[in-house]
């Protein structure tokens, strides 16, 4: 299958030979562009627009310089891009208490400067008058050493893109007292930057760190301190790619010629599949030159560029008996080009008389639901994993990895050995043998954020890590402050109940990795549930899911959605974008459980508001409407439900959620508790629907009404559905007759006839 491409259709680049083999038993026999330009072979063609992300790299200063004279200093920030900058900026006084900013005094106001409400102050960056600075545009902001203003917080904002740019998730914070006396405290020192999204939640008008990521320390005179941060701006920039299927009964059946003008290196990532259920397969030979075999899943060849550098292009020889070409474009090694979300499909059969689906989908294995375990493992297990069995689809279930502390499963003490009061290694793994008997793979939930220490250091805090893992404080990061770690600043948010790992460190991610590696081996896991991945970079989780090669991945980046005066707003882009920029910083190795969805099904439900499933475009307002092949959709989890009950889904109202999830495209999760409970007969009856009509994870979806009390949608044109207590009724008329499938409170679901 393809790797996920990010939502936003990314950007640029490609590379092959324009020549084709014709057989495989033929080596010198070859095909050129020139000899199949007959028109009248052309069986197809279609141009598909492309939104492509031109980057640009920059810098981005901080810098405090000495003022006037010894009471006076100047904060100067800048950033050598061009665009329509805004500081957005407010100060701390001595002994604030919490985090909220003042507005400065207006005698240390820039001109220009606009407030904002009465916590902050906007000011737009200038072009610089000094040559020597190298900057385009920068703000410098005055004040007074004996003033009780303790600290000056700012964010940096694009007006041109809309995004913001922030130190580590949070603001910028520039101390100021005790400046004389450097503590280290200065803001940013040697750190990356974490990027916010802007009100339009664009997926593609983000600024990201780039792969250094690292700040730069001048040692200009005059400086009390002055770095510099590399950061990539990046803008819309619109292409195109030009598809045509060509017949060549000389040499193969058909020939399929793509052609861009992505500028660059640009690989097809492709694959053919033999029927309906778009499964992608790899075919037999010949292959184009310059083609490779990616994973024993797919196929990614190099286009060629075009004589004049603009575009490139190349052919591809099908023989009969394929239904389909689907592929997407892998743009500058680690940049993916889809079709809004989905892969590009090329249908090549005429054929029409597709076989009849079968009842049970359990051959489609390629598209796989989720089952969510939180209960302990009883001496009845045949029969439980029997029953999960005979929900009749291809499963995971996932199986805690951790050595139980106080905490329990949230910290992980010891990495290696797995013995626990739920058992012991053997019964682990002979577990894991028993779902695999039965066709269920087993993923681990690695909790690789945060581990809970084995001893105390000189000062009694516990950060010393025994077991084979024998860590000390210096992998733990170094602005948790209730461990005294002595490791770099975290990439990402703290978990405050247990030392945070610092994933920079070159020895923590081998450990890691070789952990992980042992557990696929000899545990006989078959992915992983990744805990609380907010806490540190998604390009970490690509090395570890790079090391270990999971069959499947899902990470839980879980925080709150939008709110104003505690309501929900209608708009969660900005929430989603950064569930989809984190499965992005990943390159696609892991998904991630939607959480936007499951907070908008809460409102919706709860408030009698399904207008709320339909975003301002008409698609679904969660991850599962911009990526759906990365969202892992939920109702309930062992967090959010069971014993801990943290953000439990409205009661009485499950089916109705899930009768949403398991007819709509991403990857479902069933929630154990749910499975042996009362709900068991309908939640079979709509697994059985979805296998019967064969949806995926990439399905299309109609939505056909978001009203106050009730939401429909088509699905692949095979289901109908509808929740909520208002009518709905597909209609008769047209290409298809429905008849009623399942139904329950306050939900309906239709198959076509």
């Amino acid at each position: 299958m393809a790797p996920n491409a990010a939502t936003s259709g990314l950007l640029v680049l490609g590379f092959m030979k324009t020549t084709v083999r014709a057989s495989s038993n033929s080596s010198v026999a070859e095909l050129s562009l020139s000899n199949t330009s007959n028109s009248d072979n052309v069986i197809f063609h279609k141009t598909f627009p492309l939104q492509c992300i031109e980057k640009v790299e920059g810098k981005i200063l901080v810098r405090l310089d000495c003022g006037k004279d010894e009471e006076n200093l100047q904060l100067v920030v800048g950033c050598n891009l061009p665009g329509k900058w805004i500081l957005h900026w407010g100060i701390n006084y001595v002994n604030d208490i919490g985090s909220d900013w003042d507005q400065p005094p207006v005698e240390m106001r820039p001109l220009g400067s606009i407030p904002i409400k009465e916590y902050a102050i906007e000011t737009p960056l200038e072009k610089s008058v000094e040559k020597e600075a190298g900057f385009i545009y920068e703000v410098k902001i005055d004040f007074n050493t004996r003033s009780s203003i303790s600290a000056i917080n700012f964010v940096l904002r694009d007006e041109e893109t809309g995004s913001w740019y922030q130190h580590k998730g949070s603001d910028f914070k520039v101390p100021l007292t005790n400046i004389s006396n450097d503590d280290g405290n200065t803001v940013g020192t040697k750190q990356d930057f974490a990027i916010w999204p802007g009100t339009l939640g664009h997926l593609s008008n983000m600024l990201q760190k780039s792969d250094g990521g690292n700040s730069k320390e001048s040692t200009q005179k005059g400086n009390l301190f002055y770095e510099e941060y590399d950061i990539v701006k990046q803008s819309m920039v619109d292409n195109s790619m030009s598809v045509c299927k060509k017949r060549c009964p000389e040499f193969v059946n058909n020939l399929l010629h793509i052609e861009t003008d992505i500028p660059g290196d640009v690989v097809v990532h492709w694959g053919v599949c033999k029927d309906e259920s778009k499964k992608w397969e790899i075919p037999t030979g010949p292959y184009p030159d310059k083609t490779s075999i990616f994973k024993n899943k797919a196929l990614q060849t190099q286009l060629q560029k075009k004589e004049g550098g603009c575009g490139c292009s190349g052919l591809f020889p099908l023989d009969a008996g394929i239904e389909g070409f689907l592929f997407v474009l892998k743009v500058n090694n680690n940049t993916w080009v889809n079709c809004m979300g989905d892969d590009f499909y090329i249908p090549m059969s005429n054929e029409t008389n597709f076989k009849k689906l079968e009842r049970m989908g359990e051959e489609n294995v390629s598209k796989s639901m989720k089952i969510d375990s939180s209960q302990d493992v009883s001496t009845n297990t045949d029969e439980l994993i029997n029953e999960i069995r005979h929900l009749g689809l291809p499963l995971f279930g996932y199986l805690h990895l951790q050595n139980l502390s106080p905490l329990k499963a949230t910290c992980p003490k010891i990495f290696i050995i797995l013995n626990s009061r739920y058992g012991n290694i053997e019964e682990l793994k002979a577990l894991v043998n028993k779902f695999h008997e039965v066709g269920i793979r087993a993923l681990g939930d690695a909790v690789i954020n945060h581990r809970c220490a084995h001893s105390q250091n000189q000062n009694g805090v516990w950060n010393i890590f025994g077991g084979r893992l024998d860590w000390d404080d210096s992998a733990v990061v170094g602005d948790d402050p209730h461990f005294q770690g002595r490791g770099n600043k975290s990439s990402g948010d703290n978990f405050h109940a247990a030392p945070n790992i610092d994933h920079s460190q070159e020895f923590v991610r081998k450990d890691l990795k070789e952990w992980l590696c042992w557990l696929r081996k000899e545990i006989g896991y078959d992915g992983w549930r990744l805990d609380f991945v907010r806490g540190f970079w998604g390009g970490y989780v690509k090395d570890y899911m790079d090391a270990s090669e999971p069959y499947f991945a899902v990470g839980e980046y879980w925080d709150s959605l939008n709110y104003t005066y505690g309501e929900m707003d209608y708009n969660q882009d900005s929430h989603r974008q950064r569930i989809v920029d984190w499965i992005n910083a990943t390159n696609g190795t892991a998904g991630a459980f939607d959480v936007t969805t499951k907070g908008i099904l809460h409102s919706a439900l709860e408030r009698c508001e399904y207008w709320r499933l339909s975003d301002s475009k008409g698609k679904p307002p969660g991850v599962v409407g911009w990526w759906p092949s990365r969202a892992v959709t939920f109702i309930e989890n062992h967090d959010t439900g069971s014993t801990q009950g943290h953000w439990r889904f409205p009661g009485g109202k499950e089916m109705q959620g899930y009768a949403y999830i398991l007819t709509h495209p991403g990857t479902p999760s069933v929630f154990y508790d749910h499975i042996f409970s009362h709900y068991n007969s309908q939640i079979s009856t709509l697994i059985s629907i979805r296998n019967r009509n064969k949806i995926h994870c990439r399905s299309m979806v109609e939505i056909s009404k978001a009203e106050g009390d009730v939401y429909a949608a088509i699905i692949d044109e095979k289901i109908a559905m509808k929740i909520g207590p208002g009518h709905f009724e597909p209609q008769q008329s047209g290409p298809h007759n429905w008849c009623l499938a399942a139904e329950g409170n306050d939900y309906k679901v239709w198959e076509a006839l």
